[in-house]
């Protein structure tokens, strides 16, 4: 996993990583661990003790979402309670490894809890809060897990129950208020303790399931309009909050609107009509079923609302490459502009012309940490005007397009990338020393396809922005002259700075999300040795030249984007950081002069001991000097 960006000239590290070693270092899956907090929807095996193996809240022995999204980053996901009976008592005991903390039958903040079987244990049921509290005592909170919190249903269920026995459905809608500000204010608690990466799933919509259908009208409008009040005031108890909030509901009404892309074919009856509602007892295969008892889901879809997190996630923070790689690519033009200050410096190039320069870089990644290989390449053309005023003076300006599509990753999409570079260069000789500078500006262009697949359903998010790059670099150096040989030290420093505009994916689907302008900066330095040489050949000049040098990048300094959902009330903070350290850089090539007024050049370079990845490029100019 590297992202290491070595200064990226002709004379240096190409393509410093692209795109390939870097979508490990800003990709989701470095989540340290999973901790988990809810009621049926998430528990993945609270009750096993009483009811056995397949103790979980839907189509068994399937899985349900929060063991789907752990396993998606190769976290273990397991039950932080033990149910246990033994006569008249009854209680859970706290399971020490467990980083599940959900419960079946678990109210945000209220007991007893809502589970039609085990009387004995609703007293004992550990609310939300609970759950939370219970965690926050293990100790420091790991900054780097990853957090997830879906509840509120039993709340929605137990006051619709009291309406239905002649409560007031003032009172009950108020009560699902508090218990919304209750869960915003787990949100508070483990924020506080420093949890960064958090994600809040909101309640589908109660008054669609088959426990509804079977009530009279008014029933399930009344548990619709709960499940309108808790989902509201949970939205705007979170608005503006730094974390990830999922609409169920919606997700849930892009399921009815068209079941069979995401594989249902029944909407309305349960798997199981025969089992407790609490779907423990339902052995069964989901069999194109959304419902495994009257109100838990079937095992499939968990994993439609697991992959919909998951692709988030990984969607959210693989938008980070979009500042990354243009830092690697402005070696495509350095390289040509490095040619030219190359021929001054050694053999006091003299007159004027206009050049052009064709370059293609390639990358690879080597499979690592369970992150696939990948590969990827890109090419750009240069022209530009040099001149010599004088022995020891000598500059030029340039103008680039660059052409380097790049892969997000794991099958998560591509990115269509261009960019238009200006930039001027100038070099003074000072006897056997010399010292070169160039800058140049960059007009950035993106496009991109973001797939993403839930269960069966697949399709893909577009957007589009753009972006400004700067960059300087300055170089010294000494010649050492032996005959037709000059060779000798050089050292040099880059900086560039990266800025891509905020945007919008187009759909108003349920997955189109937004992301947040995001900048990136790189300080990177050189030292090597440099050798060149003059010989005439069948009437033409060529002039051979190689160089090794170490390139280190200095700067790994965190930043961040935000990520979120279109029309959603929060975003996440993504961080994007480069990877300080080192790697060598080979390049050799040679430069001929044809005749009066042709100049042909030929380059190639490689990273060496780029652990796990390796660059490489070659280049071809054509000069006319007049």
């Amino acid at each position: 996993m590297h992202k290491h960006h070595g200064l990226v000239t002709k004379r240096g590290a190409v393509l410093a990583a692209l795109l390939l070693g870097v979508v490990a270092g800003v990709q989701a899956g470095d989540y340290s661990n999973v901790q988990i907090f809810g009621d049926s929807l998430t528990d993945s095996g609270a009750y096993q003790a009483l009811v056995g193996p397949n103790a979980r809240f839907t189509t068994n022995p399937g899985t349900v979402w929060s063991e789907n999204l752990g396993a998606s980053y190769g976290k273990p996901v397991s039950a932080a309670y033990a149910a246990w009976q033994a006569g008249a008592t009854a209680g859970f005991t706290p399971v020490a490894n467990g980083n599940n903390f959900a419960v079946g039958g678990a109210r945000v903040d209220l007991q007893p809890g809502n589970l039609s079987g085990f009387p004995g244990l609703r007293p004992f049921i550990p609310p939300v809060s609970a759950q939370v509290s219970d965690f926050l005592a293990r100790g420091p909170v790991d900054s780097k897990a990853l957090y997830a919190l879906l509840g509120g249903s039993n709340d929605i269920f137990v006051q619709a129950t009291l309406v239905n026995g002649g409560g007031s459905p003032e009172v009950a809608h108020a009560a699902v208020r508090t218990a919304a500000n209750a869960m915003t204010a787990q949100v508070n608690r483990l924020q506080s303790a420093s949890a960064r990466h958090l994600i809040v799933i909101g309640v589908p919509d109660i008054g669609r399931t088959p426990a509804a259908g079977s009530l009279p009208p008014a029933g399930a409008a009344l548990l619709s309009s709960l499940t309108a009040t808790y989902d509201a005031a949970l939205v705007a108890g979170l608005a503006g909050r730094n974390l990830l909030f999922f609409d169920g509901n919606k997700l849930f009404n892009a399921i009815f609107a068209n079941p069979g892309a995401y594989g249902f074919s029944n909407t309305t009856t349960p798997v199981c009509p025969g089992s407790p509602p609490d779907a423990l007892a339902c052995v069964a295969a989901p069999n194109g079923h959304m419902f495994a008892d009257a109100v838990h889901w079937t095992s499939s879809l968990h994993r439609v609302l697991s992959d919909w997190v998951h692709a988030s996630l990984e969607g959210a923070s693989r938008v980070g490459l979009l500042s990354l790689v243009p830092i690697g690519r402005s070696g495509a033009q350095w390289r040509s502009i490095d040619d030219r200050l190359q021929q001054f410096e050694n053999f006091g190039y003299q007159g004027q012309g206009f050049f052009v320069t064709g370059d293609h870089a390639s990358s690879r990644k080597d499979a690592n940490g369970g992150l696939p290989s990948a590969n990827g390449s890109g090419g750009s053309l240069v022209m530009g005007y040099e001149k010599a005023f004088s022995e020891q003076l000598f500059g030029g300006v340039t103008l680039g397009y660059g052409n380097a599509p790049f892969d997000l990753g794991n099958g998560q999409g591509s990115v269509k990338y261009d960019e238009w570079a200006l930039s001027a260069f100038a070099a003074h000789r000072f006897g056997a020393f010399y010292a070169s500078a160039l800058a140049t500006y960059s007009w950035l262009d993106f496009e991109s396809k973001r797939k993403v697949v839930l269960g069966p359903f697949s399709s893909s998010e577009r957007g589009n922005t753009r972006g400004g790059q700067f960059g300087v670099k300055g170089q010294i150096g000494y010649n050492f002259v032996s005959g037709n040989l000059v060779h000798g030290p050089l050292a040099a420093l880059a900086w560039e700075r990266v800025r891509v505009d905020g945007f919008s994916e187009q759909s108003n689907s349920v997955t189109a999300m937004t992301f947040s302008d995001q900048t990136r900066e790189s300080l990177r330095s050189r030292l090597g040795w440099q050798v060149a040489a003059e010989t005439d050949w069948s009437g033409a000049r060529l002039r051979p030249y190689a160089q090794l040098s170490y390139d280190y990048e200095h700067n790994d300094h965190q930043h961040s984007y935000r990520a979120g959902f279109v029309g959603g009330p929060a975003a996440m903070d993504m961080p994007i950081t480069n990877q300080s350290g080192g790697y060598g850089t080979l390049l050799a090539g040679v430069n001929a002069e044809l005749g009066k007024t042709l100049r042909l050049g030929l380059g190639a370079s490689t990273t060496i001991s780029q652990p796990g990845a390796r660059s490489s490029a070659i280049n071809v100019t054509l000069g006319a000097p007049f």
